[in-house]
């Protein structure tokens, strides 16, 4: 892919999902990948490949008093066995709030990456133009993602990424995959070695490591570019593709990137993302997603035992799946429905969704889509006028 010898894709995982998570990445989004490095809060080889400790170069006072580094410090001593399956069943498990993830301990540790891996990216690759920042369960389309950096200069102080604001500070959503220049990172990592006790206070404070990333590129004077509805916080499978944000809309725009993908997800995107290639002209929109992947699934199989649909709006005294059913054809702008333990829920947007226990959510969820009229709502979709890209 022209231009992929400029970047440097610096991953970024953890133990605690590290030996799921990461394998499927190697023959499929880091397979035609020249220049990569993994990141993690434990060096250790994965399906011979090296993962290299993001936090060896921390503080060690820091990393000895500091609960952050509990896990960290266990690692050490007693390897990944100290790691029970329990353990990461559990933390697996843990759901997000409005504070992020605390219950697992990998995710307070993980805001302590961010800055540091500035600086070894730099040191690894210090030619790249392009420093592209991904975790374990973002999907990136390479061609895609070349093709809109081509619209910048990467001499110049660039960090481009999903809009996040936490207090006063805006930053780039790390899920989403985020993309920082050259001279930006040097930037940051030369502002950071200036005023290190500063840093790291500032992150024993903080809420989350690409925020505090965020904070730090704001010191020097670079803002964040904002890239969505190029890049995406959410599945594939659950977006609203009607949707209209900044007064952009989702349908028209290129897909460079996804998050919260799963291992099987991401197989099954990367094999139709190559057939793409083989066989259109074009990049990839999202709209393109829908139709040629999302879609087809949808037809193939109209209703679905154990699988969420994500619909949202709530219909009571409804006792079965077949008048749940019968309700949402009776309402002409309900596209699907879900039933589960007499709740009956429809939805006025199409989303494939996933399955119930992706969420830990009740495994008695039974999804159906009205087929006839989300080709309809295809056909009838206002065609796109020259949208593609976030350029400013």
């Amino acid at each position: 892919i022209p231009g992929l010898e400029d970047v440097l894709v610096v991953f970024k995982t953890g133990a605690t999902e590290a030996l799921d998570k990461l394998p499927i990445h190697f023959h499929t989004t880091l397979r035609c990948v020249p220049h990569y490095i993994i990141y993690s809060d434990f060096e250790e080889e994965i399906a011979g490949h090296q993962v290299y400790d993001a936090l060896d170069e921390v503080d060690e006072e820091t990393k000895s008093a500091n609960p952050d580094f509990r896990l960290y410090n266990r690692l050490r001593r007693h390897g990944r066995h100290a790691l029970s399956s329990a353990e990461l069943a559990e933390w697996a498990f843990a759901e997000n709030n409005a504070s992020g993830n605390n219950d697992n301990p990998g995710w307070r540790l993980d805001k302590w990456k961010f800055l540091p891996l500035v600086d070894k990216a730099l040191r690894h690759r210090p030619e790249a133009r392009w420093y592209i920042f991904m975790e374990a369960d973002t999907y990136f389309i390479w061609s895609s993602l070349l093709e809109w950096l081509a619209h910048f200069d990467s001499s110049k102080p660039h960090y481009i990424g999903e809009r996040m604001q936490t207090g006063s500070v805006v930053f780039a959503y790390g899920g989403s995959g985020f993309i920082i220049s050259n001279r930006a990172m040097r930037m940051v990592s030369g502002d950071r070695k200036a005023r290190l006790q500063e840093y790291d206070k500032y992150t024993q404070e903080g809420w989350a490591g690409d925020a505090v990333l965020g904070w730090a590129l704001s010191n020097v004077g670079v803002g964040l570019s904002w890239s969505w509805p190029n890049l995406q916080g959410k599945r594939f499978s659950e977006l609203h593709n009607a949707g209209v944000s900044w007064s952009k809309r989702l349908w028209c725009y290129y897909a460079v990137s996804y998050h919260h993908v799963s291992s099987s997800e991401i197989e099954s995107l990367y094999g139709f993302e190559k057939e793409w290639a083989r066989n259109a002209s074009s990049l990839l929109r999202h709209s393109d997603v829908f139709k040629k992947f999302i879609l087809p699934q949808i037809q193939r199989e109209p209703e679905r035992d154990n699988w969420s649909n994500l619909s949202d709006v709530s219909q009571k005294s409804i006792n079965s799946t077949e008048e749940c059913r019968a309700i949402c054809e009776d309402q002409e702008d309900c596209m699907q429905f879900s039933y589960s333990l007499d709740n009956c829920r429809m939805s006025t947007a199409v989303r494939l969704g996933h399955s119930s226990s992706a969420d830990n959510s009740s495994p008695t969820v039974h999804s159906g889509w009205i087929v006839e009229r989300i080709g309809n709502f295809v056909r009838d979709m206002e065609p796109c006028n020259g949208e593609g890209w976030v350029l400013s």
